[in-house]
């Protein structure tokens, strides 16, 4: 389905008259960050940030860059995912002590008001140059939010996860789509999984890369590759405001025909 990225424009509401008069409504933006009002944290506490510091690159210098990718705006996806004809938000707030942002949606629930959603994703700030690297990028694929997140630590390896959460109007939240979880290194098992919660299949691929090494720390002789493929039972919708488990998430496996 094509969807049509919407600029925020005035939005013609339903008349009181018989004759269906209209009358506008305009969000009020702060021309500061570029948000509506109604979508900034009220207390004040938490202010609206284009980005952190960090780096995707061992022991490199920090730099700053923005993690939720906006095409128009930098730190802010605009995007009228309810279609409703008025333009969402999703960005990143933080505390100003805080070395961690959190990730926030503000959908249009109806022509005047906004809702914030606190998702369960956070980003964290890095300002040392160090050997441990996390990154994480939040980009819009149609009414989708596409969630990555990876750590990588020197000489042992990391994890990288994908979350795809799209919109849904029945619901009026934004669903778990598919979730792909990756990890390798001396640290760590060489595993590559999806969770395909739309087509209801699971894909699990294992390696031996670094057990077939004595020297490493997942150093295992009895290790050997392998494919699974199977089926997912729907169980309970995951929201971007859960924490996803892939323990809980494992319980939906089991056996189908392909």
């Amino acid at each position: 389905m094509k969807i049509i990225s919407i600029l925020s424009f005035l939005f013609s509401i339903i008349a009181l008259s018989a004759c269906n008069s209209a009358t506008t409504v305009k969000p009020t933006i702060n021309n500061t960050v570029g948000l509506p009002n109604a979508c900034i944290e009220p207390s004040g506490q938490y202010q609206f940030i284009h980005g952190l510091v960090g780096s995707r690159q061992y022991n490199s210098e920090r730099r700053f860059y923005s993690p939720v990718q906006g095409k128009k705006m930098k730190g802010i996806i605009k995007h009228d995912f309810n279609h409703d004809g008025r333009a969402d938000y999703v960005f990143l707030e933080r505390k100003a002590s805080k070395q961690s942002a959190r990730l926030i949606a503000c959908i249009s629930n109806n022509q005047k008001n906004y809702q914030r959603i606190k998702t369960a994703y956070i980003a964290r700030e890095f300002t040392t140059r160090d050997n441990y690297v996390e990154y994480t990028s939040i980009i819009r694929k149609g009414d989708s939010l596409i969630i990555d997140n990876s750590n990588h630590a020197h000489n042992d390896g990391g994890e990288m996860r994908m979350a795809l959460f799209t919109y849904n109007q029945h619901r009026k939240a934004f669903t778990l789509r598919e979730y792909k979880y990756s990890s390798y290194g001396q640290a760590y098992p060489e595993i590559y999984q999806i969770f395909d919660m739309q087509g209801q299949r699971y894909s699990e691929e294992k390696g031996c890369t670094y057990a077939a090494d004595s020297a490493s720390i997942a150093y295992d002789p009895d290790c050997k590759p392998q494919k699974i493929k199977q089926c997912l039972r729907s169980d309970q919708v995951v929201f971007i405001t859960q924490h996803i488990n892939r323990e809980i998430l494992k319980k939906r496996i089991y056996s189908c025909h392909h």
